[in-house]
């Protein structure tokens, strides 16, 4: 009798343990932030240099709302919660471009412009 006790007692403490350990993994999974990165490029596929890449509208808060494309055109913004996203890109002699992305906790989330110039007949 001692015995089944024991065994029982053995089981629902590690019952308790692994319970405890799947709640844990789940909230450190619901805090994780994700990444948006991309490039920006002409039409043409060649990078555009400096160009800004901002946060806008109703996407969640963040800590950057803004980032200059390097000279391979390249963005990211890192440490964003969860949800959906607006971002638009302006650079100089180029039409302004606007996209939505969703971004998941622990993914980075790829999202590419291409760029038209910018003419006297583009509004």
């Amino acid at each position: 009798m001692y015995n089944s006790k024991k065994i029982i007692l053995i089981v629902a403490s590690t019952t308790l343990i692994l319970l405890a350990i799947s709640g844990f993994q789940n909230r450190v999974n619901w805090t994780k932030k994700g990444t948006i990165a991309g490039q920006v490029t002409t039409v043409q596929g060649e990078p555009v240099a400096d160009a800004a890449v901002m946060i806008t509208g109703d996407s969640p808060s963040h800590k950057d709302i803004a980032a200059l494309t390097n000279d391979r055109g390249e963005y990211r913004f890192d440490e964003l919660i969860p949800g959906d996203y607006t971002i638009m890109v302006n650079a100089e002699n180029y039409v302004p471009q606007t996209q939505h992305a969703h971004v998941e906790a622990g993914h980075v989330t790829c999202l590419d412009f291409s760029l038209t110039i910018l003419t006297s007949n583009t509004t």
